[in-house]
């Protein structure tokens, strides 16, 4: 009994040291993993490698990947990596595609999801990453509208989390945006009803205040002009709305009156919108749609757009202050004219603008990794002269020398942006978003940077026929070696292109060459040519070859050549051409002979059976088969009409066996059987429509009818006379036979 107790004492001992060490265990985890951001629901565990390129991209997102639109899809490639490796990588992950705002879409609207496991790439650069690659392949409506449309890629993981006293799976989730740009569908409408000289246009458009925060009430005032030179609109209603419901208007209607606005003159309006408290985009867009009509009852539709930038709040934490990023106003670095302090304008040279911000990290806390996520968002994609792209890159605190000598510690972030060719003069604004973790959560600050615009067109003035057009390079001649290509051969195609501009030259000019097929390749490592400068008017000669290879989808191939360069203004310039080439593929068609006996009987049919098969590489058409012989009566030709390459088919042609004397008058009763010959004859055509002939040799021996009674030295010739006879006999004996009959019944 005393044993049992003490067993029992021992248990309970063992229980309490267990607990005891599995307390002591997690305040040690707690402890160990405090300063390594162990997950939370708060963090971006994952963030877009952004320094390269993976299989479908054209760029690294740090250069401004574009999604690729191309046969009526848009495909989004989004590598991602997993930054928190204290509780290991997910297995996997669940990607989504949300459209936001429906409305105007270019897509067709479908339920996109899939579950995305990490692989390792080998890069380009020559790495291998174990990267999450998120790839969609959007399908896009057929009446789809040019423009530029945001896309949100949604993805859920499943992360460990520690919450003081035990680790527990968590759901995350984390939203990238994404810019597509359609280009391939028709412009946007220039009018509206059945008269499109009566336009609407939204001028002097202002928000007050400038800074919007969630919660805040602010206003917009603007003018509406009426663009018709002679019409008046009366009975205006303007309903203003926000389509994701994030700004509300405080007026119940929502609704704004014009009565009139006279020909060529503006009309005011103002209304007040409310913005929430609770706000994870804070890009947001105000419709306008407006109904109006003319002098005559005729009504019109129209919508305007008015794009809003809330600034998100942050966070207080500590007692000596916030934890902000600021912009080190009072130096100047690489890339920069002025400080901020005197009025920083980003720098516009060769087609792009270049966007120096210099952040530091005030407050008494540490920014985790001492890095942050920078991206660009732009204000108004719809009307910009900016081409869009998605703009995101990381930067890590660094020591930077200013052009005054001073060393400080900051995120140097610095973005070149495309700018469009043609683009309108004016100031723009664009905003820089910063992401980074404070505490084990994210944190996010934008900052707006204005581009002035200077070098573009005036928007004052109204287009006028030009004159002297954007230099626009063609394909004046060229020519291939070898003249005929066969599958196999190295073509080396000799290429003459002429600048049809006749005041301004082209130069650093890069020219891509690939098969529109994949059918051929590159016979270099690279297939891009360089070209310093074409001059005005002028050509330029230029030399690449290319490989066939083996096999073939189609003869008719089309080389792609995309070119890029920038004229004397530095406007970027794009063009495309196309060069077109004719393989000659291996083509043949074999016949079999057909077995024929060395006797055929005269009155009998006879088949001539025999398989054919396409030997080449290439279709064969209108196959026609046509049987001629001495002494056989041919039933009609055998067509096949196309055979594809390396497949058979079996021929087969009747013919009546009579006699020579059939298809040969001069022949003798004596002569009509006997050794006869003729031939079958293949006709066909290739894909160009060139024609052939193939013939065999027939040849056997007619024998009389089985029935025929052949005297010696003499073959009658009159059997069929006899078979009449014999008929007409028989005939007379059923007569006679059915006339007794009824007689006697009579």
């Amino acid at each position: 009994m005393r044993m049992k107790n003490t067993m029992q004492v021992r248990k309970k001992n063992t229980r309490k040291q267990f607990k005891v060490i599995t307390i002591l265990f997690f305040v040690m985890f707690q402890m160990f993993f405090s300063e390594k951001s162990i997950a939370s629901a708060d963090t971006n565990n994952f963030v877009i490698d952004t320094e390269n390129v993976y299989p479908n991209m054209e760029a690294a997102y740090k250069d401004g990947y574009i999604p690729v639109v191309r046969d009526g899809k848009a495909r989004i490639v989004l590598p991602l990596l997993f930054e928190d490796i204290t509780m290991g990588t997910p297995d996997t992950i669940t990607a989504a595609v949300d459209y936001g705002n429906i409305v105007g879409s270019p897509f067709v609207i479908r339920q996109y999801e899939k579950k995305v496991k990490p692989e390792v790439y080998n890069l380009p650069c020559g790495e291998a990453k174990n990267a999450f690659l998120v790839a969609f392949d959007l399908d896009l409506k057929e009446n789809r509208i040019n423009g530029t449309y945001l896309v949100n890629i949604v993805i859920n993981y499943k992360t460990l989390v520690f919450n003081g006293d035990s680790l527990n799976y968590v759901n995350q989730e984390q939203e990238f945006p994404i810019y597509i740009t359609i280009q391939d569908g028709s412009n946007p409408s220039d009018g509206s009803g059945s008269n499109p000289a009566i336009k609407l246009k939204l001028e002097n458009c202002r928000i007050n205040p400038q800074e919007i925060y969630p919660g805040d009430t602010f206003s917009v005032t603007g003018s509406l002009k009426n663009t018709s030179q002679n019409k008046s609109i009366k009975n205006m209603k303007i309903n203003y709305e926000n389509a994701e419901g994030i700004l509300t208007p405080t007026s119940n209607s929502g609704s704004i009156y014009i009565d009139e606005i006279l020909a060529d003159q503006t009309g005011a309006f103002s209304f007040q919108m409310k913005a929430a408290t609770n706000i994870t985009n804070f890009n947001q867009k105000i419709t306008l749609a407006i109904q109006y009509e003319d002098a005559n009852g005729q009504q019109y539709t129209d919508t305007e757009n008015i794009y809003i930038t809330i600034q998100p709040k942050t966070n207080n934490t500590g007692s000596s202050g916030s934890n902000i990023f600021k912009i080190e106003t009072g130096y100047t670095f690489a890339g920069m004219d002025n400080s901020y302090q005197k009025g920083y304008a980003p720098a516009i040279k060769l087609g792009k603008v270049n966007v120096v911000m210099p952040l530091y990290f005030k407050g008494n806390s540490e920014v985790f990794g001492d890095k942050i996520t920078a991206s660009i968002e732009f204000v108004n994609y719809d009307n910009q002269p900016f081409k869009i792209k998605t703009y995101t890159k990381e930067v890590k605190q660094d020591n930077c020398k200013s052009k005054e000598g001073k060393n400080l510690s900051l995120y140097l972030l610095d973005f070149s942006m495309d700018l469009d060719a043609e683009r309108i003069n004016g100031v723009y604004p664009v905003n820089v978003k910063v992401q980074y973790e404070l505490n084990s959560e994210v944190k996010e600050q934008i900052f707006t940077v204005y581009v002035v615009i200077q070098d573009g067109k005036d928007p004052n003035t109204e287009e006028e026929t030009e004159t002297n057009p954007t230099p626009k390079v063609i394909v004046s001649a060229y020519t291939t070696e070898p003249s005929v290509c066969h599958t196999g051969d190295l073509v080396t195609f000799q290429v003459t292109l002429k600048n049809t501009n006749r005041d301004r030259n082209i130069r650093n000019i890069k020219l891509n060459y690939s098969s529109d097929t994949e059918d051929m390749i590159p016979a270099e490592d690279s297939n891009s040519i360089y070209i310093e400068e074409i001059k005005a008017g002028e050509t330029k000669n230029i030399t690449f070859s290319m490989k066939i290879l083996g096999e073939v989808s189609s003869p008719n191939q089309k080389i792609n050549l995309s070119l890029e360069g920038e004229d004397d203004k530095a406007t970027p310039i794009t063009d495309t051409e196309s060069l077109y080439l004719t393989v000659e593929l291996p083509f043949g068609l074999k016949v079999e002979k057909p077995v024929l006996t060395n006797e055929i009987e005269s009155g009998k049919t006879q088949t001539f059976a025999f398989p054919i098969m396409n030997t080449g590489k290439t279709k064969i058409r209108n196959v026609i088969c046509v049987l001629d012989m001495d002494g056989v009566i041919s039933s009609g030709s055998f067509f096949i009409g196309e055979l594809e390459p390396a497949v058979s088919t079996q021929v087969s042609l009747e013919g009546i066996v009579a006699n020579k004397m059939i298809t040969d008058s001069t022949i003798s009763e004596n002569e009509k059987y006997g050794y006869v010959s003729g031939t079958i004859t293949v006709s066909y055509e290739d894909i160009q429509g060139n024609t052939y002939d193939q013939v065999i040799d027939l040849s056997s021996n007619i024998t009389p009818p089985q029935n025929e009674v052949v005297e010696v030295g003499e073959i009658s010739s009159q059997w069929w006379i006899s078979i009449i006879i014999g008929l007409i006999v028989i005939q007379s004996i059923i007569s006679t036979i059915i006339i007794y009959r009824k007689k006697r019944s009579i």
